[in-house]
C-alpha cells in the first residue's frame, strides 16, 4: 500500500513569478517619475520603515508577505492612479479607496 505524503498546514500558496499583483502594479505606478529607490524611500519615510530592494521582490513573487500598513500605502497610491486614468475626481475617489483599506490594530 502506498501512503499518501501528509498535506502540511499553513503552507504558502504557490505564486505565479509572472504574475501582475499589488506590488508589482505599484512599483510600476511608483516608478514612472522617479527610481524604485526613491519610490522606496518614499514608502520608507512614510511608514517609517526600511524596506530594500530584495524585500520588495520577495513581496513581489509571494515568499514574504507585506504589512498591512505596506499593502494599504500601495493600495491607496494604485488606486488614487487609477481613478485619476479613469477621470474620476480625488474627491470622489478617497472615500471609495477608504472603505479598501484593511483596518491595522496597534
Amino acid at each position: 500500500m502506498i501512503e499518501k505524503p501528509k498535506k502540511r498546514v499553513g503552507r504558502p500558496l504557490e505564486n505565479d513569478p509572472n504574475s501582475i499583483n499589488l506590488v508589482t502594479t505599484w512599483k510600476k505606478i511608483a516608478t514612472r517619475d522617479c527610481t524604485l529607490t526613491a519610490a522606496l524611500d518614499k514608502l520608507n519615510q512614510r511608514l517609517s520603515i526600511k524596506t530594500t530592494p530584495s524585500r520588495l521582490s520577495e513581496w513581489e513573487i509571494g515568499t514574504r508577505t507585506p504589512s498591512k500598513a505596506v499593502i494599504n500605502y500601495m493600495l491607496e497610491v494604485t488606486l488614487f492612479e487609477i481613478f485619476r486614468e479613469l477621470d474620476i475626481d480625488k474627491g470622489m475617489a478617497a472615500p471609495t479607496i477608504k472603505k479598501l483599506m484593511l483596518p491595522i490594530i496597534e
